[in-house]
């Protein structure tokens, strides 16, 4: 079962509310008060890491894996090449559409460009 991300954070803030309480200046010695600040930073420590797996938590439950990602960055790759290919096709077949009506309408001047304008579609495609 996954921890609450709620439930760490009011825990964590709980711990830097004792963090708080903890009498470092009412020390009589150095070590007192050495040993006081290290609980402190103990409490501290702790509450920073409470809210870091409150933070994996909200993460691990709302995002999206990397695999998933990176199978739909691939798939969006192979998808694009296609529809450039199918408009290098599409520009191809209009070319021949082109230079078959010059053909069939016998209109000379127009059978050479349209067929300049294929050859160079084709050798891009």
């Amino acid at each position: 079962m996954n921890p609450d991300p709620d439930a760490l954070k009011q825990l964590a803030q709980h711990w830097d509310d004792l963090a708080e309480q903890v009498p470092v200046d009412a020390a009589r010695t150095p070590q007192e008060a050495q040993s006081l600040m290290a609980q402190v930073q103990a409490l501290g420590s702790a509450a920073s890491k409470l809210r870091l797996a409150a933070i994996e938590e909200l993460l691990g439950e709302s995002s999206v894996p990397l695999s998933d990602i990176i199978d739909a960055t691939a798939s969006a790759h192979g998808f694009i090449k296609t529809v450039q290919d199918l408009d290098k096709a599409i520009m191809v077949l209009g070319d021949v559409v082109a230079l078959a009506q010059a053909v069939a309408s016998g209109n000379a001047p127009l059978i050479g460009p349209a067929m300049a304008h294929l050859m160079q579609d084709a050798r891009t495609a």
